[in-house]
């Protein structure tokens, strides 16, 4: 993925004619991209967003609003905000719970881990008052939000194993009233009709208008992925550690709020200067599809 070039920074020395790394930088740089690694940008999950109806990737809406992909898996997730949304301040659920990926109904033992959360409503889901038909502030629903969070990732990743490996992965939460559409995929399509898993295809996501909701998520059949010995065993690595990525706890909002904070400019006359946004990712369409490249 294509990224902006940055000006070089100038040397605090004088540099040296010589090219040639003396061994003691050579140590550096090694363990220097080794720390990097280990390294994530706080509160930064990657994700493919739905924003009045129009698909995102890095801000920019999506051509045809539809994206063709791999679903490496999905997780429940219950949410519950005690505010209205503010999209020009986001901020994370004060409680939330996850199901169990590996159990027979993820539901049924769904609860909040104190220490994850915020602000600990029940200490489990299927007896709290908020997750019940008739709790929200507005309308008839549950105050207390049953979703799902997908692991996606393109179908240039199936080139090879390696490419398999190195795909990036993207998260995507179907609100309430798409959530249906995706059941009925996975176990009407694939799993009755097709008998695979929904990393076993290439799935086409779009968002259209509905007159009931504004606008749903759809999920449509594109085509079977072909599997040697090498690329099953990729994919099933691949989609065991995308499944593990979607059961990460958020970070608290206090975390997150200091963090905003020491982003900001200093007051004119320190020294702290702002930092500047990295390079905005590009996207490229899939070479001879119709869906999208993240």
């Amino acid at each position: 993925m294509a990224t902006a070039k940055k000006a070089a920074a100038k040397p605090a020395q004088t540099a040296s004619k010589s090219t040639a790394l003396v061994p003691w930088e050579q140590e550096m740089k090694a363990t220097a991209v080794a720390q990097a690694a280990k390294e994530k940008v706080f509160g930064s999950v990657k994700s493919v967003n739905v924003q009045g109806g129009v698909m995102m990737i890095d801000n920019e809406a999506v051509e045809g609003n539809e994206i063709r992909v791999i679903v490496l898996g999905s997780v429940f997730e219950n949410q519950y905000y005690d505010g209205p949304y503010d999209p020009k301040n986001p901020t994370v659920p004060v409680c939330y719970a996850f199901g169990d990926p590996e159990a027979e109904d993820p539901e049924e033992a769904m609860a909040p881990v104190a220490e994850d959360v915020d602000d600990q409503q029940h200490s489990d889901c299927a007896s709290c008052s908020l997750n019940v038909m008739g709790s929200a502030t507005v309308g008839r629903g549950k105050a207390c939000k049953n979703i799902r969070r997908l692991a996606l990732i393109t179908e240039d990743a199936l080139e090879s194993p390696e490419a398999l490996a190195e795909a990036e992965v993207r998260q995507m939460k179907l609100p309430v009233m798409s959530v249906k559409y995706w059941s009925k995929y996975v176990r009407d399509k694939l799993a009755n009709e097709l008998g695979r898993t929904s990393y076993g295809v290439i799935t086409l996501i779009k968002v259209v208008p509905d007159p009931t909701s504004q606008w749903k998520i759809l999920f449509q059949f594109e085509e079977l992925v072909n599997f040697d010995a090498d690329l099953w065993g990729a994919m099933k690595k691949k989609a065991d550690e995308a499944v593990k990525g979607l059961i990460t706890p958020y970070p608290h909002q206090a975390d997150l709020d200091a963090a905003k904070e020491a982003q900001k400019p200093a007051p004119r006359g320190g020294k702290a200067q702002p930092m500047k946004p990295a390079g905005r990712v590009a996207q490229k369409a899939v070479a001879g599809k119709g869906g999208k490249k993240y």
